[in-house]
């Protein structure tokens, strides 16, 4: 059958889920197998769809500590360790760790939402906007929605883009420094 792989090999039970009387691997340990093949955006994916959590891959992960691949999943997994669910999130957290801010919080929640990362003391959500996942009109309304469900609930929001994240990483770093002294 044209994309399917059958493999026969020892699998921890936590690690197989039973579908029409075939033993499959679950979706933690498939998602972790297809980010080594073709990259970390199937994580990515999982984690956003709710498919699967950190914690599951992380665990996962430890009972793959010898199998082909493990070498690529451990790193994969410990880019997770920030909440962030995606590669641009993991950017924008990678510049607040090199400009040296702290004090937030991925994926809080607030007003039936999550915040992509929030500085909750200060009331500050900085919402990452990927192309990948806004690039329809009920993506881009769903956003809107929210931002005004967060500024009328207190909070500053500010946005940015793929580009701001890597092209602008100084300009993002000041924003945030610059909100947050504002709402000190």
């Amino acid at each position: 059958m044209k994309g399917v792989r059958i493999l026969n090999r020892s699998l921890d039970d936590a690690d197989v889920l039973i579908r029409r009387d075939l033993r499959v691997t679950g979706v933690a340990l498939s998602a972790l197998e297809g980010a080594v093949e073709l990259g970390a955006e199937v994580i990515d994916s999982a984690l956003q769809q709710r498919r699967i959590t950190v914690e599951r891959l992380e665990e996962a992960c430890g009972r793959r500590h010898r199998c082909v691949g493990a070498a690529e999943m451990g790193p994969m997994v410990a880019l997770l360790e920030s909440g962030a669910r995606s590669a641009a999130e993991r950017f924008a957290v990678a510049i607040l760790d090199a400009a040296g801010i702290d004090g937030w919080v991925a994926n809080h929640p607030s007003c039936g939402y999550e915040i992509d990362l929030a500085f909750v003391a200060h009331m500050l959500a900085v919402e990452i906007d990927g192309f990948a996942f806004h690039r329809d009109a009920g993506t881009f309304q769903r956003d809107r929605t929210r931002r005004n469900a967060l500024i009328a609930a207190g909070w500053t929001v500010l946005n940015f883009t793929w580009a701001d994240l890597t092209e602008r990483a100084d300009h993002v770093a000041s924003s945030i420094r610059q909100a947050l002294s504002v709402a000190a």
